[in-house]
């Protein structure tokens, strides 16, 4: 499993929320320690997909979808390899079901998209 990290470090200097930006960090943490000791997958953390090789790419926080559309599109070594986005809530989940996973399947992705426990 690959987390996908785009946690601007910048982030809480540009004025976002210190709460939303702990969140991110202490989700993923979670979903590491997950993999790790109930499933005993070997994780990696990146902020790209870019020569990165994994079995599923996890994304903790929702990235923009240009962004999903731009860096998931050119990379045909992960081809076909699961893409999780965990939306910040219930009603982000199902809009960005609702008109983006056409998209992004049609990139060779296989998407699940769901909401933040």
């Amino acid at each position: 499993m690959c987390l996908i990290n785009r946690i601007d470090p910048n982030a809480k200097a540009r004025g976002q929320s210190v709460h939303d930006v702990n969140a991110s960090e202490s989700m993923g943490k979670a979903l590491v320690r997950l993999a790790e000791s109930w499933f005993g997958m070997r994780t990696t953390k990146s902020k790209q997909v870019e020569g990165v090789s994994a079995d599923v790419f996890v994304y903790a926080e929702t990235p923009t979808i240009d962004w999903l559309l731009k860096h998931h599109g050119q990379h045909s070594q992960n081809a076909g390899v699961p893409l999780i986005i965990m939306a910040g809530n219930a009603s982000e989940s199902v809009a960005l079901m609702a008109h983006y996973k056409h998209q992004i399947t049609n990139l060779g992705r296989i998407p699940e998209i769901i909401s933040h426990p």
